[in-house]
Order: structure tokens, then C-alpha cells, then sequence
């Protein structure tokens, strides 16, 4: 008995020394890993222009907290060891512009290391106001000098190439960044105070990016930078309203009165932690950290839509010696409105509709990969039914509210159509010469499609949207043998109007 309790003793030191060792392996800091060169441009975009030629014409509310967050995180990154970085700050009638920021991320990839070994990693940071434009799932940040003529789009006209010149959709930014660095970090800080029923944000944001935020996740996925070597986040899902929240106790006296970006927030707990060395400062604890939604209470919303890194290296590592300010470059831009829209928008109008009636059924055969060899009904009261249609392209999702599985179905229009299909009528109600249905589902796509499809009925109001549509269609996906065959027989409103 004696020796089986001295066996046990020595056990449990050898326990203790192995969990120690452990422990101090985990807690290892990150000057003791590869590192990686840290560049950074960071935007506080808290002013926009006030609009002064119509009643017609919408500027955006004041981000106040939005210097101060973009600030803290500049901040963080200066002093954490970046080799070099600068924050772009709005002023009072001097705003920041879409070229602004283009000049600052072009300045940083100016002041570029090539010679050093280490890998780059290049953090865009933003806080200010942001569209989630739902009809395409793309995601745009809000120049300061921008004001809105919203009655276009009451009207339902958008001119996305306009919106593009106007707007800095999000993936652009970093089109040359990634020819100079090897990892790319984005945090799209987007928060706003709910607009009310008189500001543009009430049209383009509230009822649109809510209701479709997400229309098209297929689509999202691949323009929100679905690539291992890019880590994005966002303040909330995006076109969803979202407010500031408050500092951290540690930075209150710094930050009082201002609430913090979500991002910002979180941001700051995890570098605070690494600079008490709590944490270790490599790239893929940050990532966790931010994923998290139990770190924090007040930012669990935060959301990602990448993957990991594939090399974790030293991240931020702080020097009480070497404690250093940002590079702070001003903005240019002057109280000087800029048009979105107009009522005489040129292009195809977008007419963004919802489902009150009707049903989609699905057979799918067994082997189709999409459909699951599974029979499927949706309807209104199993979930959120959305259409898009501009021109001949017409895009139905229906959403499934709290798993939040989706099927897509993406049709091209015939030029001509020449009403309801009379009973007996011939098969030349098919066009064969057109591009098939296209069917995705949660997690499931196809490289390429065949099938068929029948226009059975499409009815239009006095503006051109849709209020009746009835397709039949059959869908092959690949080189599959299995089908799936389907029905959509819907009647539909128009979200807005």
C-alpha cells in the first residue's frame, strides 16, 4: 500500500511538472515565434456632409465614436511592433473621401519592406458607415462627402455601376495590397445609430439590407474574400443597423463621452490582454478572439466570413520602451455634395419583392446533389421567400429563418414571352436555346448545370415588377445522371412601394 502511494505521489508531481510545462508552452509569447511584419492603415470616417440643394437629398448621421475606436486600434498596432502604419482621421467640414483612403493604403504599401524575410500582413481598419447592398451581397463603405438623392430609390432604381464609382466597395481596396503582402486582415467596423424614417439609410439599409441580407450568401461568399489568405470581419451581418457600445473600464477616461465600434472594442480587450501578457499575441489567438461570442458579452455579434491563416506567426508584441504614436494623415475632403442616385437613373431598374402566396416543391432524385434525393415544400409560413428581378435575370431564395438553410434558384429570362401556356399547347413552350435554372442549397453548389424549364405564367404590374410567376424546370447538376425537378408558383409584393 505504501509503495502504491509513493507510485501515485511521484504520479502527481510528474502531472504537475508535464501541466506546468504545458502551461508555459501555451502561454508562450509570440517574440518567441516567426514574425510577421505588421502594416496597418486604420479610418475614423465620424463626419459626413450635410446636404444643402433639396428636400430630396439625404446626408448620413455623425459616427461619434468612430475617431476614437479607429484611433485606439491604430494605437494598438503602432505600438505592438508594426513596421509601419498610418490613421486616417474625418474632421469637421473636412471629410474623408473614397481617394483618401485609396492614398493611405497606397502610402503604406509605398513604405514597404521588401527586403525583410518575414512575411507581410496588411490590417485595413474601418469605422464609420457602411451598406450591406443586399441584391448582390456586397458590401460598401460611406465616403464623408456623399450625400444621397433618396428618391430614386424609393423608386427602386439603383445604378450599380453609379453606386460603385460613389461608394468603395470593400473587396477593391485591397486589389493592390495583395500583390505587396502575404496576409490581409479587414475589420469593417460599420456601425451607425438606427436611422429614422427621413434619412436614406431608412430605404437603402433598414428595409432593404435587413430584409436581404441573406438574398445571396453564395454569391457573399465569394465577394467577401472567401481566401485563406484573407481575415475579415464585420461589426454585425451585414445591412443590419448597429450601434457603438462602450469602451472597455480600462480606456473610459480615454474614451468618455464616445461609445466604441464593435470591433474596436473587441480589438482592444484582446492587445490590452497580450500588453499585460495574458494573451501571446500570435495571429491565430487573435482570430479566435474576435470569433469568439463568450469572450465578450457586449460584441458577441461580431461576424466572420473567412477562414484561417495557414502560417500563425508573432502578431503583436509590446515594447514599454518603444511606445510610439500613429501617423496621423488628414483627409481632403470638402463640404461638397456628391449624387448616389437620380430619379432618371439610367440601367435596367432592380425590383426587390417578397412572397405572400404560393409554394416551392421540389422531387429531387436520389444521387442529386443539391436537392439531397429528398422531396422539399416551401412556402411563406416555412420561411422568407425573396425575388430579385432586373431585366431578364431573376434570382428566388428561399429562406429557411432559424437553421437558416437556403435554396437558390437563378433563372434567365426569355426575351419574349407570349403569356400563360394554353392547356395542350406544344412543347415549343420550351426554350431549349436558354440557360437553364440554376439550383444552389446551403453548402451546395454545382460547377455547371443542364436542364429545362417551362414558363407557365409572368405577370407584371403597371411599373414592370413582378406579381405572378409560375416556372416548371428540371435541373441536372454536373455531369450527374440524378434530377431534380421542380415547381415554382408564387405570387409576390414589392418590398418597398
Amino acid at each position: 500500500m505504501r509503495l502504491a502511494f509513493i507510485n501515485n505521489t511521484c504520479l502527481m508531481k510528474l502531472l504537475i511538472s508535464a501541466l506546468l510545462v504545458l502551461s508555459s508552452i501555451s502561454s508562450a509569447r509570440a517574440s518567441d515565434m516567426e514574425n510577421y511584419d505588421v502594416y496597418y492603415v486604420a479610418v475614423g470616417n465620424a463626419h459626413y456632409a450635410t446636404p444643402d440643394r433639396s428636400q430630396y437629398e439625404y446626408g448620413f448621421y455623425p459616427v461619434k465614436g468612430a475617431r476614437i475606436s479607429a484611433r485606439l486600434v491604430a494605437e494598438y498596432l503602432q505600438q505592438g511592433g508594426s513596421k509601419y502604419g498610418v490613421l486616417l482621421e474625418s474632421q469637421k467640414d473636412v471629410f474623408v473621401t473614397k481617394q483618401d483612403i485609396l492614398n493611405a493604403i497606397k502610402s503604406v504599401t509605398d513604405s514597404m519592406d521588401f527586403e525583410s524575410t518575414n512575411e507581410r500582413l496588411f490590417v485595413f481598419y474601418y469605422c464609420g458607415h457602411g451598406i450591406g447592398e443586399a441584391v448582390s451581397g456586397r458590401q460598401y463603405l460611406i465616403p464623408g462627402d456623399l450625400v444621397v438623392d433618396s428618391a430614386s430609390l424609393e423608386q427602386h432604381f439603383f445604378d450599380l455601376d453609379a453606386l460603385e464609382q460613389e461608394l468603395i466597395y470593400s473587396v477593391d481596396l485591397l486589389e493592390d495590397v495583395r500583390k505587396y503582402s502575404d496576409q490581409q486582415l479587414v475589420m469593417l467596423d460599420n456601425c451607425y445609430e438606427e436611422p429614422d424614417e427621413t434619412k436614406v439609410l431608412e430605404y437603402f439599409t433598414q428595409r432593404l439590407g435587413t430584409k436581404l441580407n441573406a438574398f445571396t450568401t453564395s454569391l457573399r461568399e465569394i465577394h467577401q474574400f472567401r481566401d485563406p489568405f484573407n481575415s475579415v470581419f464585420y461589426a454585425s451581418t451585414p445591412g443590419a443597423t448597429i450601434r457603438p457600445v462602450a469602451a472597455p473600464e480600462f480606456l473610459r477616461k480615454r474614451t468618455f463621452p464616445y461609445l466604441l465600434g464593435r470591433i474596436s472594442r473587441k480589438f482592444c480587450l484582446y492587445a490590452n490582454d497580450v500588453k499585460m501578457g495574458e494573451r501571446s499575441g500570435d495571429y491565430h489567438s487573435m482570430l479566435n478572439f474576435l470569433n469568439s461570442s463568450e469572450v465578450d458579452e457586449l460584441t458577441s455579434s461580431v461576424r466572420t466570413y473567412s477562414g484561417m491563416t495557414y502560417h500563425n506567426k508573432a502578431f503583436l508584441g509590446y515594447d514599454q520602451e518603444n511606445l510610439q504614436e500613429p501617423k496621423v494623415i488628414a483627409p481632403t475632403g470638402a463640404n461638397a455634395s456628391k449624387l448616389l442616385a437620380t430619379e432618371n437613373s439610367v440601367g435596367s431598374p432592380v425590383a426587390v419583392l417578397m412572397a405572400e402566396e404560393g409554394v416551392i416543391s421540389i422531387k429531387s432524385e436520389a444521387n442529386d446533389w443539391v436537392g439531397g434525393g429528398k422531396t422539399h415544400y416551401f412556402t411563406p409560413d416555412s420561411g422568407e421567400i425573396m425575388v430579385m428581378n432586373q431585366g431578364k435575370h431573376l434570382v428566388i431564395r428561399f429562406q429557411e429563418l432559424e437553421q437558416y438553410e437556403y435554396f437558390d434558384f437563378e433563372i434567365v429570362l426569355p426575351d419574349k414571352y407570349a403569356g400563360p401556356v394554353a392547356e395542350g399547347a406544344p412543347e415549343d413552350y420550351y426554350w431549349f436555346e436558354h440557360e437553364p435554372v440554376t439550383v444552389s442549397a446551403t453548402g451546395k453548389g454545382c460547377s455547371s448545370s443542364i436542364g429545362k424549364r417551362k414558363i407557365l405564367e409572368l405577370k407584371r404590374d403597371a411599373k414592370g415588377r413582378m406579381t405572378n410567376i409560375r416556372i416548371e424546370f428540371d435541373h441536372r447538376c454536373d455531369d450527374s445522371k440524378a434530377k431534380l425537378q421542380g415547381l415554382i408558383d408564387l405570387r409576390v409584393k414589392p418590398v418597398i412601394g
